[in-house]
This record gives structure tokens, sequence and C-alpha cells, in this order.
């Protein structure tokens, strides 16, 4: 049996949607940009954490760099260090060796040298050289020695056993100096008079002051302190004052004379004087050797 509709069933309803709400241009420009800032925000979020993440990564990996570095240097200068110990203690050891080869080398040349030196037949030819060698060296230097001393001797007898006296040169030089002296003074000569040597040599300078145009005085006391030997003593007025080089007084120009004469003199000075005074003195004959014979063991 066939079911059929009813004739009069009605038919079905159609639900129609609800028409949709009518939105404004300001909410739909509302909606936009609010979802523009809330993107902008997050975006600015994403950025700064981004950066910061960054940086943070930056510093851990300049630090680790450094670290790297320090530790590789380190490294660096071990590795140096260890190298130059091993260099320098093959350089020694090498160096050693080497200083130990030429020892052993130059001991045998050494070794050798003696042994061959020092045979017997060598031996005795050196001893015979040597023997004759010293035997003529010494007798050389006796000689030398003996006639030296004897020449000192011998001088020493003409100078402070003869009587005083000036050679012609000697004389003839004190007067050429004396003759030619810018700055003169009279001189007061004054001798030993118990001694009759040093009253003869007195006389003679007398003779060269006289030939030299200097004026002199004789000291007459009897018997005048004078001390041994040739001295040429001034008197000054108070403490003195320092050498004029261009206008030298008296004294000095009768020094220098006795001294281009090679006289052997002695000097003094009396300060705090009322007056300039220049002597010569004249005393005992110095009896004494200045260059003594050596006594022979």
């Amino acid at each position: 049996m066939t079911d059929t509709p009813a004739a009069n069933s009605a038919p079905p309803t159609i639900v129609q949607p609800p028409a949709p709400a009518s939105i404004t241009v300001e909410q739909v420009s509302g909606i936009v940009s609010d979802r523009f800032k809330d993107l902008y925000e997050f975006s600015g979020k994403q950025i700064s954490e981004s950066r910061s993440t960054f940086e943070r990564f930056y510093k851990l990996t300049l630090g680790a760099m450094g670290l790297v570095a320090v530790v590789a240097l380190g490294f660096f200068y071990y590795f140096v260090g260890q190298q130059r110990k091993d260099i320098d203690a093959i350089v020694s050891n090498q160096a050693n060796a080497h200083f130990q080869d030429l020892d052993k080398e130059l001991r045998a040349k050494i070794i050798a040298r003696i042994d061959d030196e020092f045979r017997t037949d060598k031996m005795q030819e050196m001893i015979r050289t040597v023997a004759r060698e010293e035997t003529a060296s010494g007798l050389g230097n006796q000689f030398s020695n003996l006639r030296r001393d004897l020449e000192s001797l011998q001088a020493d007898l003409v100078r402070y056993s003869l009587p005083r006296t000036f050679t012609p040169k000697q004389k003839a030089d004190l007067i050429n100096s004396l003759s030619h002296s810018q700055s003169r003074a009279p001189v007061i000569v004054r001798a030993d008079y118990n001694d009759g040597e040093a009253l003869n040599y007195l006389n003679q300078f007398v003779e060269i002051l006289r030939a030299s145009d200097w004026e002199f005085q004789i000291d007459s006391v009897h018997p005048p302190s004078v001390p041994i030997g040739l001295t040429v003593s001034t008197e000054i007025v108070g403490q003195g004052q320092p050498l004029d080089s261009k206008h030298p007084p008296a004294d000095w120009f009768l020094n220098q004379a006795l001294r281009q004469a090679q006289l052997e003199f002695g000097t003094g000075t009396a300060m705090n004087k009322p007056s300039y005074a220049l002597y010569i003195e004249i005393g005992k004959r110095p009896y004494r050797v200045t260059n003594p014979v050596p006594v022979r063991k």
C-alpha cells in the first residue's frame, strides 16, 4: 500500500535569517584602529625583547671571545716558554759537549807538548841555556848597579865634600837672568861666619849680584841664625797679596834665576813685617847623601 501525502497538508515553512544590523563607518574605523594598535604594541614588545636578547647574546659572545683569547694567550706563552726552555737546554747541552771535546783535545795537545819538550836531551839543553842567560844577565845587572852607585857616590862627594862653587855656565845664567829682571829690590846677603866655606860661597853671590846690577847689603851680625844650605827668604807686610803675574815681586825673579841655574835652595816667608825685605842666606854645607849606596849582602 502506497502512502500518499494528505491532500490537505501545509507547505514547509522557510526560515529567513535576520537582517544584518547596520554598521557605521566610525565603528569600522574604530575596530580597525584598535587592531592596528594591538599589532603595533605587540610588534614593539617583540622588538624590545628581541633587542634585549640580542644584546645579552652579544655580551655573552664578547665575554666568551675574551675568555678564549686569554686562554689562548696563556697557552701561547706557556708553549713559547716551554719551547725556550727546551731550546736553552739543547743549546747548553751542545755547548757543553763541544767544550768537553775541546778540553779533551787541548789536554791531549798539552800532554803531548810536555812529553816532547821535557825529554832528557831537550831538558838538559834548556837548563844549560837558562843558566848561561841568567849568569850573563845577573852579572850585567850587578855591573850596571855598581856603576850607577859609583856615579851617585862621586856626585855626592863633589856636592857635599868639595867647597860649593858656581860653574861658568851657572854664573853666566844667573847674571843673564838677574840682569833682565823687571823687578828688583835690595838683597840682604848673610852667611854663617863661623864657616869658611859658607863665606866663600857668599863672596861668589856678591860678585854675581854686582855684575847683575842688583843692590845688596852684607849682614854683619855675628853669627846670624841661618839654616843649613842655601835659602831665599822674604819678609812681607801683612798677610801678603796674591801673585801678580804681570808685575811679580823681586823674590820671584831671584827664585826663577836660581832654578834656571839648577841650584838647590829652600824658601821661607815671614808675614806681618813693617816693610818688604829680601834675603839670601848661606848656611853650612849639607852633609848628606841624597842617593845612599845600598849595602849588598
